[in-house]
């Protein structure tokens, strides 16, 4: 048994797991009600058909991306998260919140997962696992009906079982545990990254490679199978998901600085409790050796040298603070070898992740970072179990925790707050509208609210603002993807303008002042910033008429990142 792991549960570990039940459950469902937000438009687009026609999941036409496309074409997901959203649309009636609670199993399943795992390598696991859980990648990706929900709790459960069946020798657990890693992998193909520390933490355990092997590929078929049948099917297979990784290494966020700089600080601002505990223990001299040479390569790295647009000073200063602190995390990870209990798991645990974002694919997302939230949280943890008194550890994790959930709750309020206006500016736009012909420029949670009032969204490929006629409306955001601009010289007259903000100094998303950009890098480099920007700003127009030679109109869409 690894240093300070437990053959089997205790009472203690039993209410201790009650306790982190208990916690997940708390900081779920306060947001059970929330608006749908981001991609769970996507999917529950794909949920909504399944239920018409579930031979066809992917038969029919949507605009995502800014145009109308066949789904088949466009698809880069597995589609075992659709069917399941598709039960769970149809036993909800539609409702966020019931939709939601339908969900909650996932939540409770992924938390006990991430507290066995603590359990197996930790002597006090309870805090480091709530930290887990209150972390910000882990606990805004979990919020939301995305497929990053089910990925985590099978896959977080298959390495627990993992764990537990090769610290016990039952191994019939690694064959359970290969099935729930298939079925991680069969919700999220990126899920690929957890297969790594399996593998990694069966040859370590002496398995042979022989054996290694045949567990990998036990979890790995399910999936290869399924892109072969999607590519015979004539679904793509994984084409489109090679189209979109083409297309995404030619954008802005694919540059070698800006993707380091997210890197960087999305390491230190989603795994915060990781961050924090890499700095407290007592230094050596290759310690303070490293942390100075860190601490001048993140200062190189947000300095003025690299800036492909320009950014604040307070951002600049934050982002390299964070990568400072992400970085020196991953670095005693890595440094540390044997030394923490759990580091064969740990270390290439976090390398899977930190090389998916680094080098495969084009954007950091922070639900990406989410799986890598356990695996620095709890491998920090165990370092500051072993270089602390128990006395300081205790205080010192239980301070991480506290800071951190009063963060990440503060983060969830602004973020539903986002949400919230989507649905908002729909029935806005709907009333000033009235019985006109309605349009809209934009997708994610806002082409949710807008599909249901009954806007058209508009399509590049298809005319795109010139089949808004004389009279329709168009609604226009500020903050939203894939948004296509009024050209020049289209008459438009602002019928109604209206901005959602929020009283906390937090943003998760900017269209303008900060360098906030948690759903994606190519927003900005920090997970989150601080800010007193408005959340969203809606514009709704009345088209008058065309004129080539007229006055444009203020551009109040399409992204910060295109307009510079």
């Amino acid at each position: 048994m690894s240093e300070g792991g437990r053959s089997a549960p205790a009472a203690g570990s039993r209410r201790e797991a009650a306790v982190v039940l208990a916690f997940a459950a708390s900081l779920a469902v306060p947001f059970l009600g929330a608006a749908f937000h981001m991609d769970e438009t996507y999917f529950l687009a794909i949920a909504r058909h399944i239920l018409e026609d579930p031979s066809r999941p992917l038969g029919f036409v949507y605009n995502w991306y800014g145009y109308a496309a066949a789904v088949e074409r466009i698809n880069t997901q597995p589609l075992a998260w659709p069917y399941a959203l598709a039960a769970a649309w149809a036993a909800s009636g539609g409702s966020e919140a019931w939709l939601r609670a339908c969900l909650l199993p996932l939540d409770l399943l992924a938390a006990a997962s991430v507290y066995g795992l603590a359990a197996a390598f930790l002597r006090r696991p309870l805090i480091p696992a709530l930290a887990v859980l209150a972390s910000p990648a882990y606990f805004l990706s979990m919020r939301l009906a995305l497929a990053e929900k089910p990925a985590f709790a099978l896959g977080f459960a298959g390495l627990w079982l993992l764990v537990l069946g090769e610290q016990r020798g039952r191994r019939g657990l690694r064959w359970a545990a290969a099935g729930l890693l298939a079925a991680s992998l069969l919700s999220k193909y990126s899920a690929v990254c957890l297969l790594v520390p399996a593998v990694g933490f069966l040859l370590h355990r002496g398995v042979r490679p022989r054996e290694a092997a045949g567990f990998a590929a036990a979890v790995a078929a399910p999936m290869v199978c399924a892109l072969a049948a999607g590519r015979w099917a004539g679904h793509g297979g994984g084409t489109p998901i090679l189209e979109l990784l083409a297309q995404g290494a030619a954008s802005p966020a694919a540059r070698w600085a800006h993707r380091s700089r997210a890197l960087g600080a999305f390491l230190g601002g989603c795994a915060l409790p990781a961050a924090a505990w890499a700095v407290l223990p007592s230094w050596d001299r290759r310690d303070r050796a490293v942390a100075a040479a860190l601490a001048v390569c993140a200062c190189a790295l947000y300095s003025p040298l690299f800036d492909a647009w320009p950014v604040a000073g307070a951002d600049r200063a934050w982002g390299a603070l964070l990568a400072w602190g992400g970085l020196f995390g991953l670095w005693r990870l890595g440094a540390a070898r044997a030394r923490i209990s759990g580091w064969e798991l740990w270390a290439p645990w976090a390398a899977a992740v930190v090389v998916l974002q680094g080098f495969v694919y084009w954007s950091v997302v922070g639900r990406f970072l989410g799986f890598l939230v356990p695996a620095l949280v709890l491998g920090s943890a165990a370092a500051l179990e072993r270089a602390l008194p128990e006395r300081a550890s205790r205080r010192a994790a239980f301070a991480g925790l506290v800071a951190t959930a009063c963060l990440s709750l503060c983060l969830g309020a602004v973020d539903a707050a986002y949400a919230r206006a989507q649905e908002a500016f729909a029935q806005e736009a709907r009333r000033a509208a009235g019985t006109r012909p309605l349009w809209f420029n934009g997708h994610w949670g806002l082409q949710f609210y807008m599909e249901r009032v009954g806007a058209r969204p508009i399509d590049a490929l298809a005319r795109g603002w010139d089949a808004v006629g004389v009279g329709d409306f168009a609604a226009v955001t500020a903050l939203n993807t894939n948004a296509e601009p009024p050209p020049p010289g289209t008459l438009l007259a602002a019928r109604s303008v209206r901005e959602a903000a929020h009283p906390l100094p937090l943003r998760l998303m900017s269209a303008k002042e900060s360098e906030a950009a948690f759903y994606s890098s190519l927003w900005g480099f920090l997970p989150f910033a601080w800010s007193r920007e408005a959340l969203d700003r809606l514009v709704v127009y009345e088209r008058l008429a065309s004129a080539s030679g007229g006055p444009a109109p203020s551009r109040a869409s399409g992204s910060k990142r295109a307009a510079r």
